[in-house]
């Protein structure tokens, strides 16, 4: 290996009529130290939008990781770059393709323990998965097999969004799988399970325990150790994951070992027990919401969708009665709204798992929606919009009514949101405040029960 400390490399790249000469100076102490995540010439590029800078950059470092043997950097920072710039720049797709099939070491384990990796075997990580069908990324719903990554049928038909690496994985002891921790990376270098949510700004990484005999301190150890070689062979700036109170911090304690940066916040989810009786679910409903929830059920006609009934047209009509429902908050706070953020709960219901739930008034014009999917006995409140009738908010009737509807199909639990963070947190390295939406939103949804499932959850800087 090229041990010079400091090295220069240039680029010209000619694209779209423009032609940019790009010079990269790399210390490989900088390098060693931090990875090619957090590496000066990197770390620079967070002021910098231009788009053949950053293609400029990437590639003069993965020329310098070449000339001085460091296949682990070139391929991390290659794959960050593909990220950005998809299938347009071939050069690096035909260097990954090369680097994938080198072999590159993964870290040290404990004595009997194993890493099985969707990007390094997908055939066996699938077959120890037990996943007959895809792998699926950024699907998340309570009740679904791990988390999501199994996805659900009917999903098929979204396609896989670009810019996303999968880097799921399988820790095994003697061959056989302990646990298996989802974990996806997005184009801006933040891994977690779901990115870029709106509310939460992501759903965290979960590991998912399948043999409880195992010692779990090592699984952790395992797992931190695999996700730090993660944040240098993918170009991962950091990674959140989460911990159940239960797990009395064993997660945690490893995290501290090898972090150097991290924060550590408790967030929750509200969530509502469908095993009581139909009075006992509006027992727990915040006094202020009962007198709507009852002008409401007087006024307002419900219709309900699901399995065939929910035809491409009337998705197109969903879609375009939960945007006028929003018109007041898009214009406050912009469109959260994505393709998969709509169209996850859609097919779950269009598969006959879950419901969209319309509510009239007597000349039919909508007031509100509820798409409600379930799985695996447990219900999840995934979209939501309503407008005002008459001075009356009717969003305390249509998750009323969709409480009561999940309770009549045999759900158990009735989850209202993926996970509100903390009012005040860290984003990539910065204080993010939590702004007047998500209080609302939070507010809003803690208004149904006084149950919460709680997580202990790190963003972590390797």
């Amino acid at each position: 290996m090229n041990t010079q400390a400091t090295n220069q490399c240039s680029i010209q790249i000619n694209a779209d009529g423009q032609t940019v000469s790009v010079t990269t100076i790399l210390s490989l102490e900088d390098l060693d130290k931090n990875g090619v995540a957090w590496c000066q010439p990197v770390k620079e590029l967070n002021a910098q939008s231009a788009p053949l800078t950053r293609l400029g950059t990437y590639l003069n470092i993965a020329n310098i990781c070449r000339e001085c043997n460091r296949p682990g950097d070139e391929i991390g920072i290659l794959r960050r770059a593909a990220r950005e710039f998809g299938n347009r720049v071939t050069e690096i797709l035909s260097r990954l393709d090369v680097l994938s099939q080198v072999g590159l070491p993964l870290p040290e384990m404990p004595a009997g323990w194993s890493i099985v990796s969707v990007d390094r075997d997908e055939s066996q990580f699938k077959l120890l998965a037990g996943i007959g069908g895809n792998i699926y990324s950024s699907f998340w719903h309570p009740g679904a097999k791990l988390g999501g990554l199994a996805g659900t049928p009917g999903l098929e038909a979204l396609g896989t969004k670009a810019g996303i690496d999968n880097a799921s994985f399988h820790i095994c002891f003697n061959g056989a799988v302990v646990a298996t921790v989802p974990v996806v990376i997005d184009s801006t270098h933040s891994a977690a399970w779901v990115t870029n949510h709106p509310s939460s700004g992501c759903m965290p990484i979960e590991v998912h325990f399948v043999d409880a005999s195992q010692d779990r301190d090592e699984a952790y150890r395992g797992i931190v150790a695999y996700l730090k070689h993660l944040s240098r062979h993918f170009g991962v700036a950091n990674f959140t994951i989460m911990e159940k109170p239960e797990e009395k911090f064993g997660l945690y304690k490893q995290i501290i070992k090898r972090a150097r940066n991290y924060s550590a916040e408790i967030w929750d989810s509200p969530y509502v027990d469908l095993r009581v009786k139909e009075s006992g679910v509006f027992a727990g409903t915040r006094k202020s919401y009962k007198s709507i929830i009852n002008w409401c059920a007087k006024n307002l006609v419900v219709e309900y969708f699901t399995g065939d009934e929910i035809t491409d047209d009337r998705i197109t009509y969903f879609f375009r009665v939960i945007q006028d429902l929003h018109e007041e908050l898009i214009a406050r706070y912009t469109d959260g709204m994505t393709t998969e953020l709509f169209m996850h709960p859609i097919l779950m219901c269009r598969n006959g798992q879950g419901e969209v739930a319309i509510s009239k008034a007597a000349d039919g014009v909508p007031y509100g929606i509820t798409v409600t999917t379930y799985d695996n006995g447990v219900a999840y409140y995934a979209l939501a919009g309503s407008k005002k009738i008459n001075g009356r908010n009717v969003g305390p009737y249509i998750v009323y009514d969709s409480l009561l509807r999940a309770q009549a199909k045999g759900m158990n639990k009735y989850v209202m949101n993926r996970f509100f963070g903390a009012s005040v947190s860290l984003s990539q390295g910065n204080v993010k405040v939590m702004g007047d939406r998500s209080f609302n939103i939070a507010f809003f949804k803690r208004g149904f029960s006084d149950d919460c499932d709680f997580l202990n959850v790190y963003t972590v800087f390797m």
